[in-house]
C-alpha cells in the first residue's frame, strides 16, 4: 500500500505568528508539508528564503490556492480580517485561525455560519493546549495522583508593553485570555458562571486592558483560578492543581515558545524537543518530591489537523470550542465592567458543530 500524499497547508502571513508558531511546527509534523506563504513584505520574503527554501511566496491568497493546497492558515490580526476569512472559507475547504478566533462570541458565531453555508470546515490554532506544562499536568491528572481535582491556579505574567500599545494585539483578555480559557475548558469542561476584574491602560491609539483575573466554575465541580498581567516587572508561569489528594505546582515559562523564538526548530531534534526542567513539585501525603517533565509538542496540532483532513475526523480545536471560549471571555469583560460581580456563561445548543 503506497503512503499518503502530505497534506498541503498554506500560511498567509509571515510575521511573528507565521515566521515563528506555525512555519517551524507545521514542518516538524509528520504528514504536513508547507506548501507555500502570503506575504507582501520584501524582509518577510527574505527570511521565508533563508528558513524555508523551496517555499514559495505569493502576493495574494488567490494565487496561493491556485497553486494546490489542502488547508489555510490565517496567521493575521483578528481585527479586520472577517473579509479575508470569508474569502478564505469560499476558497479552500479547511481554514484555520490564530486566536483570538473572533473579538466576541457574536462575531465567532457569524463566522461559524459562513463556514457551514460554504461548506468548509473551521477551526482555531490552540497550540497552548501542548504546552510541555500542561502536558505534564495532564499526566498527572491522568495517573490519578491528586485525586478529585478542586481548584486549578494559572498565572501568566509578561513584561511586554509593545504589546499592549499595539491596538491589533486584542488586549490582554483576548490575547492571553484565549490561552488560559481554553486550556481550563479543555482540563475541566464547561463553565457556569464566571467572575472577573480587569486593569486597563491608556495607550498613544486609546485604552486597552493589561491586566485580568478570572475566576470560572466549572460545571464539574472544579473552580479555575485565572489571571494574566502584560505590564508585570518580572514574566511568570504558575500552574497550581490542588487536588483531595495533593497538590501540584509548576514554574516556568513553556520551553517550546522561547526555543522557537530563538530560532529553534522542533524538526531538528523531535526526540528530545519540548522537555522543560521546570520546578514541577508535587505534595501528597506530608511529602514533597519532583515530577518529571511531559513533552511539550506544538506540531502535535498539525498531526491531528494531517489526520482529520485524510479521514474527515473533527479539527483539533473546531469553530465550536473557539465561539464557548469566546462566550467565557465576554463574560469575563462583563463581569469586569460590573465591578466584579457573577455573570452566568451562556451555554451551546447540544447539538453536532457542522464545522468539525
Amino acid at each position: 500500500m503506497s503512503e499518503q500524499p502530505d497534506v498541503r497547508i498554506g500560511l498567509v502571513g509571515y510575521g511573528w505568528g507565521g515566521r515563528y508558531f506555525h512555519a517551524p511546527v507545521i514542518e516538524a509534523a509528520a504528514g504536513a508539508v508547507l506548501a507555500g506563504v502570503v506575504t507582501t513584505s520584501a524582509a518577510r520574503r527574505a527570511d521565508l528564503a533563508i528558513e524555508h527554501p523551496g517555499v514559495r511566496a505569493h502576493d495574494s491568497l488567490a494565487s496561493l490556492v491556485a497553486s494546490g493546497i489542502d488547508v489555510l492558515v490565517l496567521s493575521v490580526p483578528a481585527p479586520g480580517r472577517e473579509k479575508l476569512v470569508r474569502e478564505a472559507l469560499d476558497s479552500c475547504a479547511v481554514v484555520i485561525l490564530d486566536k483570538p478566533f473572533a473579538m466576541d462570541a457574536g462575531q465567532a458565531s457569524e463566522l461559524a455560519a459562513y463556514a457551514e453555508a460554504s461548506g468548509a470546515r473551521l477551526g482555531v490554532y490552540q497550540n497552548r493546549r501542548w504546552d510541555t506544562n500542561i502536558a505534564t499536568l495532564g499526566a498527572v491528572l491522568a495517573e490519578g495522583r491528586l485525586g478529585p481535582l478542586h481548584s486549578l491556579e494559572s498565572v501568566f505574567d509578561q513584561n511586554e508593553p509593545r504589546s499592549v500599545e499595539s491596538a491589533s494585539s486584542g488586549g490582554a483578555l483576548l490575547d492571553l485570555g484565549s490561552h488560559l480559557v481554553d486550556q481550563a475548558l479543555w482540563l475541566f469542561g464547561p463553565v457556569d458562571n464566571v467572575a472577573a476584574g480587569m486593569t486597563w491602560t491608556h495607550t498613544s491609539w486609546g485604552v486597552n486592558d493589561s491586566a485580568f483575573t478570572i475566576r470560572l466554575d466549572h460545571a464539574s465541580g472544579v473552580t479555575s483560578w485565572l489571571s494574566a498581567n502584560k505590564l508585570a516587572e518580572q514574566g511568570q508561569r504558575l500552574l497550581r492543581a490542588q487536588g483531595e489528594d495533593g497538590l501540584l505546582t509548576l514554574r516556568g515559562n513553556d520551553i517550546q515558545a522561547e526555543a522557537l523564538l530563538e530560532g529553534q526548530r522542533p524538526a531538528d531534534n523531535p526526540g528530545t524537543w519540548g522537555f522543560d526542567p521546570v520546578d514541577a513539585i508535587l505534595a501528597a501525603g506530608g511529602r514533597t518530591a519532583p515530577v518529571a517533565s511531559a513533552q511539550g509538542r506544538y506540531h502535535a496540532y498539525y498531526e491531528l489537523l494531517v489526520d482529520s483532513v485524510r479521514h474527515q475526523t473533527p479539527l483539533p480545536v473546531c469553530a465550536c470550542e473557539a465561539i464557548a471560549c469566546l462566550r467565557v471571555l465576554d463574560a469575563a469583560r462583563l463581569s469586569a465592567t460590573l465591578g466584579g460581580t457573577e455573570v452566568p456563561v451562556p451555554q451551546a445548543e447540544n447539538q453536532p458543530c457542522p464545522t468539525c
